[in-house]
Parts: structure tokens; C-alpha cells; sequence
């Protein structure tokens, strides 16, 4: 959501309003495993989670299971799943990056048997 300074309460039986509260943005959201980091704001933690090569990994086993129905297999994937993380790793563009993929064998053909 966006950025704001105060948050409204409100009770979950009413739904009344209870009034206005500074609004919590301090968390620790163990974007690495045991990581004990605190994290400020929504910015800090767009950072870190940058900072962990995460998110390229993560929207490239995201955008596999959407694109082609289906989770991921590594023996089978881990070539395809690769060269997504790689390009995102190497700055390419998104257009590109998904244009590519619609370009392979796999993503025009689907057995529906697996």
C-alpha cells in the first residue's frame, strides 16, 4: 500500500473505528534464513530483499508455474528456470525475458498428461 504515517483502528467484531495509531513499519522479515535484521520501512525492505538475489529466483519460479500450469520440475526445468535467472541477473529487460520464453518449444507445446 502507500506510504502513510498513521494507520485507522478498527475493532474486527463492529467494525467501528477505534481512532488513529502511529503507524508500525519496523519488522524483521528474515528474507534470509536466521536473520535477525530489522528492517525500517517498505523501502529498507525492497532493498534487502534485492540485495539477496531473491526475487529474480523467486519471479522466475513464479512466472514458470503461471506460464506453463504447472510447478516446476529441476531435472526437467532447471535449464529454462536458469537462463530466466540469469537474464534477470544480467539486467535484461522484462519484455525480453518473457518474450523469449514464449519463443521455446515448451511454452507452444504442453502435454497434459504430466
Amino acid at each position: 500500500g502507500r506510504f502513510r504515517e498513521e494507520e485507522l483502528l478498527i475493532d474486527p467484531e463492529s467494525g467501528d473505528h477505534l481512532g488513529m495509531e502511529a503507524a508500525q513499519t519496523e519488522s524483521i522479515p528474515r528474507v534470509d534464513l536466521g536473520s535477525d535484521t530489522k528492517i525500517d520501512d517498505g523501502i529498507a525492505l525492497q532493498e534487502a530483499m534485492l540485495e539477496s538475489g531473491k526475487v529474480e529466483a523467486c519471479f522466475a519460479r513464479s512466472y514458470f508455474r503461471f506460464t506453463f500450469g504447472r510447478a516446476e520440475d529441476i531435472t526437467r526445468d532447471g535449464c529454462a528456470l536458469a537462463a530466466m535467472h540469469g537474464a534477470f541477473e544480467a539486467g535484461e529487460p522484462l519484455e525480453s525475458i518473457l518474450e523469449r520464453i514464449a519463443h521455446t518449444p515448451a511454452f507452444r507445446q504442453r502435454n497434459f498428461g504430466d
